[in-house]
């Protein structure tokens, strides 16, 4: 993933993250690395909750108009919604 950020050419990285704090902590060390390119925006995101899902959904269709690049990084399980 890094090989890929590395490419300051990127314009906003969104990250949905279930510790919005642990998400500016990887923020902060993705500017500490020299990825200085673009804004970022931190979002809390729980995928074992729909309505955090759909919260988080909306928040994106707001703040950003279009979805470039997706890393999925993380894996719910299996649940039931």
């Amino acid at each position: 993933m890094m090989g890929i950020l590395n490419l300051n050419w990127l314009v906003d990285i969104l990250a949905g993250v279930r510790s919005t704090d642990a998400g500016e902590d990887a923020v902060s060390e993705m500017r500490k690395s020299g990825i200085t390119g673009g804004k970022t925006i931190v979002l809390p995101l729980d995928l074992t909750s729909m309505k955090s899902v759909r919260t988080f959904a909306e928040e994106v269709l707001q703040k950003t108009s279009r979805l470039d690049l997706l890393i999925n990084n993380g894996i719910s399980g299996f649940c039931r919604f």
